[in-house]
């Protein structure tokens, strides 16, 4: 296998971080949330349509509104108020969105209007935390479903990754709509960079991080570095997403290296790139299955197949993405990674078990690196899945 560049170490890491919060969105799945969303996604429309905003600057708009409700979801249990520490990260994220709004060339007045409007529509105090939870990604991935797979089909088309096994043909979904998808993606991704760092600064900077997890040091000591390395770049500028032409390389691969320096985060499922599309295939099997519970999963000959299985329809929707996976391949690479889902699970409880909502909320993939919050059974069960990844890498 070619060694990886530096530049493609960075995009996986993107790749894992986004690829963790699809996970998320579909573990947590639920209907009242999916009603909720349905209803959000119309208004956040409306409003767009109404400001005359097109295109990307529709999605940045309907972005940034849902940064201001992630912002005003933000409470700490029991008092449902917040610790000074808490106040003042709250207002230091506000004061981000406004000159985030204001760089964008957006109305700070028209955007304060649209956000009361949505508030007055959709009261938070009525919605459960389970609702707002991590809403920015949530929405994003209700509008649009799997991100990663989105993001790393624009890493192949500009030739930054490649995958000899997998070569996209036969599209069906628009480059329009995947650079839409990747715009959003990147938003959501400079947002978690800003705000998980001001998490560190404010939260603590993780005094409980456990340096023996994983059999090992190496996952906690990269950690620690991506984490020191982000904190020295927070005060850098650089150019943002909406301010880079998504066509030119040389520009993209800049901003791509900046924002993974930024966020902080080492790769939690693998540095492989064969691997991905296994993961992004799994992933569609996994929302097949939890969408439509009574459908088989897989079925081994097609004799016997008198309604499309779940592997089935979750081959022709990697196929609209131009990527022509086996049956048998997403029924391995879900079999390999279920376990892997619901960990997520027990993740985000844990993480629930602060009581910090909204934008408080802890950084969850950090979690699986303290110690005192994640059961044993937990982290064993973790590094079950990791050694299942890599032993398989050679096959996927």
């Amino acid at each position: 296998m070619p060694t990886l560049t530096d530049f493609q170490i960075s995009t996986i890491t993107l790749l894992d971080y986004l690829y963790f919060h699809d996970i998320v969105a579909l573990q947590t799945f639920s209907d009242e949330k999916n009603s909720f969303y349905q209803q959000l996604t119309l208004s956040l429309r409306l409003i767009v349509d109404k400001r005359h905003y097109k295109d990307l600057r529709a999605q940045h708009y309907q972005h940034l509104l849902l940064v201001g409700i992630d912002l005003l979801a933000s409470y700490d249990e029991p008092s449902k108020s917040m610790q000074v520490d808490n106040q003042q990260f709250t207002q230091a994220l506000n004061d981000e969105l406004c000159l985030n709004i204001a760089k964008a060339g957006f109305d700070l007045d028209e955007f304060e209007q649209d956000l009361n409007d949505v508030l007055e529509q959709y009261p938070l105090a009525q919605f459960s935390q389970e609702v707002l939870y991590k809403v920015v990604s949530q929405v994003m991935c209700y509008q649009f479903d799997n991100i990663t797979v989105c993001v790393l089909s624009r890493l192949l088309d500009h030739g930054f990754l490649s995958l000899v096994k997998y070569v996209k043909r036969d599209q069906e979904y628009s480059q329009v709509f995947l650079d839409i998808v990747f715009f959003r993606a990147m938003l959501f991704l400079e947002y978690e960079a800003f705000k998980n760092n001001l998490l560190l600064i404010f939260q603590g900077d993780g005094k409980h991080l456990n340096i023996n997890y994983l059999g090992g040091s190496s996952k906690a000591v990269a950690l620690i570095a991506a984490r020191e390395k982000a904190k020295k770049l927070s005060a850098v500028l650089y150019r943002h997403i909406y301010q880079i032409d998504l066509n030119k390389s040389n520009d993209l691969k800049k901003y791509l290296t900046n924002v993974e320096e930024r966020l902080g985060h080492n790769a939690l499922l693998t540095n492989h790139i064969s691997n991905w599309m296994s993961l992004v295939g799994a992933w569609h099997v996994m929302l097949i299955a939890t969408t439509n519970p009574d459908k088989t999963l897989y079925r081994e000959t097609a004799k016997y197949r008198t309604w499309p299985t779940c592997c089935d329809i979750a081959k022709k929707e990697m196929e609209n993405y131009g990527f022509r996976v086996s049956e048998r391949t997403l029924y391995d690479a879900y079999n390999s990674t279920e376990s892997l889902y619901k960990l997520i699970c027990i993740a985000v409880n844990e993480v629930n078990k602060t009581n910090l909502y909204g934008a408080l909320e802890p950084i969850l993939t950090h979690f699986f690196f303290f110690d005192p919050m994640i059961a044993p059974s937990f982290k064993s069960a973790l590094a079950t899945v990791d050694a299942s990844l890599k032993s398989k890498k050679s096959k996927i």
